[in-house]
This record gives structure tokens, C-alpha cells and sequence, in this order.
């Protein structure tokens, strides 16, 4: 179990070792990209192993965020806002998902593309201005975890790494458990897992509220990231964007989350000049993603191995090729020439 973790915790200590070479916003863009695939690696956990498609992630991102935020704002310490905010993520998907297990495919995908919408529209509202500061949004208050200052980008970075690891870590145990046994069972049929005992609907809805929570752990690191939050920040289109930096990057694989989201995150950095066409290099990314790679860009890498294995066995079963073998005669027709 823990060998599967080795490509991501290689990721995250070359990401460690060149942080402090980078500058201050380089390093803000990072923490950003990491925040993201917290949420990212929660939302991965129910698509690929309960096939349960949300467009609710970035909603439970700004639950944990503005929680922890108003929270401190009233005077409370980071660590116990940020344990408040998590937990209420994780609420709210528990609460969400109890209604919405009975569905599947397109109508529970529907349901959390709604609620999300609801979310950021009482986010950005006039009836909660007072709390959560309408269009305007919130400044966030510095942030201190045993001391350390988490406003200042570079210990933030190491912070949000460690969360980021420790989600995987909790995802891949989870997965290889007898619990993870028997979400394959239910991924494969329901009806099987029903008659194995398998409570599918409390199943679904733990693991979803589990999820939601390490959206939750995400938005916590964003907001401190940020340094103030607005409802945009949790849009609709960031949701969007999580599902598809997910399937990008591999469903079900370890570092496709990473892998997925650091495309997502940097393409706008690189073609600054392209902003107002970001939705149509997003779309184009995930098209030809879809048609050349399947499994996503981790799938397309850990396969390719195989497929130069393939390409020198065809070779060599070809004229000439290495396969090529010398006919002989066997002893019983050599033998009958001889006669």
C-alpha cells in the first residue's frame, strides 16, 4: 500500500527541495496549486471508487474557508477555526449526500452542480453581507500554526504540503482497507454488494462526507493563500475545473490529482496574454485528453513502457525481426530424406 505513495511523496519533496529558489508569487502559485489538489485528491477518491460525480467540491472548499475565516475574524485561533471549518465541510456533505445517495449518474451530478450554486449565491448575496461580505468578500485575518506564520508564503507551502500528503496518505488507506474492497464491489454492481451485506447507501454517504471534508482541509489552505476570499473565488467553474483536472490527470490514479491540477493551475500562468479564452484552452485541454489519453496523462505515462514492449515484439516477429526463426528439419523428416 504504502510503495503506491512513492510517486507523490517523490513529487512533493522535489517540490520542497526547489520552493525556496522561487520568489514569493511563484511560491504563492504553488501553494494555490496545492490547496486545489487537496480538494482535488477528495473528489478523486468518490468519482473513481464510488462513481459519484460532484460539482459541489469547490462549495465545500468555501464552506471550510469562510467558517474558519469569520471564525478567527472573531477572535478565534487558526488551528481551532480551521478544525471548525474542515468539520463543517464535512457536515455539509454528510447532510447533502444523505437526500442525494438514492441518486446516481446524471440527477446526483445535478444535485451538487446545484447546490454549489446556492452555496456561492448566499456566499455573494445580501442576505448573509454582514457575515460573509457579499461580492466584496472577506479579508483573512494572519494565520499561526505553532507558531509559524502562515502568511509568509514559504511556510505556508511546506504546511499545505504536508495537508496534502497526509490526504493521500488517509485516501490510499482508505482504498486498500476492507472498506475500499468493498467499494470495488459496489463500483463493479450494487445489486452484488446488496447481497453481500454491503451497506451501499451509508457507504456512499461517509465517503462523500469524507471528501467533502478534505475539500474543506483545501479551502482552509486557499483562504490563507489568498489573503481574502470573495464568492467567485468558489464559483461554479471552479468546480468544473476540479472535475476536470482530475480526469485529466488519471481517475484513481495517485498523482493524477497533482498531475491534473498543475495543469489547470499553470496553463493560465503561461499564456497570460490567452485570459479571455481560458475557458476554451481548459476545454481543448480536456478534449484531446479524452481522445489521446483515456486514462488520463498518469494513465498515457505508466503505460508507456508497455507500449514499447509492444511496438519491439511486433518488430520482432517481422521479416527478418528477431522473432524470425531458422526452419529446420525434424529428426522424422530428416530421416525420411535419408531413405
Amino acid at each position: 500500500m504504502l510503495r503506491r505513495q512513492i510517486p507523490a511523496t517523490v513529487a512533493c519533496l522535489v517540490l520542497a527541495i526547489i520552493a525556496p529558489f522561487f520568489s514569493g508569487y511563484a511560491v504563492g502559485v504553488l501553494v494555490h496549486l496545492v490547496a486545489l489538489a487537496i480538494a482535488a485528491v477528495g473528489l478523486d477518491l468518490i468519482i473513481s471508487r464510488a462513481n459519484m460525480l460532484s460539482f459541489s467540491h469547490a462549495a465545500f472548499m468555501a464552506i471550510g474557508a469562510y467558517v474558519s475565516v469569520i471564525l478567527m475574524r472573531n477572535g478565534w485561533e487558526f488551528i481551532f477555526a480551521a478544525l471548525v471549518g474542515i468539520a463543517s465541510a464535512a457536515i455539509a456533505g454528510f447532510l447533502l449526500a444523505i437526500p442525494a445517495s438514492r441518486l446516481s449518474g446524471f440527477s446526483f451530478a445535478l444535485v451538487t452542480f446545484a447546490f454549489s450554486a446556492v452555496v456561492t449565491g448566499l456566499a455573494a448575496g445580501s442576505q448573509l453581507i454582514s457575515i460573509a461580505g457579499g461580492e466584496s468578500g472577506l479579508s483573512v485575518p494572519p494565520g499561526k500554526l505553532f507558531g509559524l506564520n502562515l502568511f509568509n508564503p514559504h511556510t505556508l507551502f511546506y504546511v499545505a504540503l504536508v495537508l496534502l500528503l497526509a490526504t493521500m496518505l488517509v485516501c490510499t488507506t482508505l482504498i486498500y482497507s476492507r472498506t475500499g474492497r468493498a467499494f470495488r464491489t459496489m463500483k463493479e454492481s450494487e445489486a452484488v454488494a446488496v447481497a453481500l451485506g454491503v451497506n451501499v447507501a451509508g457507504m456512499k454517504i461517509g465517503v462523500f462526507a469524507l471528501s467533502a471534508g478534505i475539500a474543506g482541509v483545501g479551502g482552509v489552505v486557499l483562504s490563507q493563500a489568498l489573503g481574502a476570499i470573495s464568492a467567485p473565488t468558489f464559483s461554479l467553474e471552479q468546480s468544473t475545473i476540479l472535475v476536470a483536472a482530475v480526469t485529466v490527470g488519471g481517475l484513481g490514479r495517485s498523482l493524477g490529482p497533482l498531475v491534473g491540477i498543475t495543469i489547470f493551475v499553470l496553463l493560465p500562468e503561461i499564456f497570460q496574454g490567452l485570459q479571455d479564452y481560458s475557458a476554451l484552452v481548459f476545454a481543448a485541454v480536456f478534449v484531446v485528453t479524452l481522445i489521446l489519453a483515456p486514462n488520463g496523462v498518469v494513465g498515457l505515462v505508466t503505460s508507456f513502457p508497455s507500449w514499447v514492449r509492444r511496438i519491439l515484439a511486433r518488430k520482432g516477429d517481422g521479416p527478418g525481426g528477431f522473432g524470425t526463426q531458422t526452419p529446420s528439419l525434424s529428426s522424422d523428416n530428416s530421416s525420411k530424406v535419408a531413405s
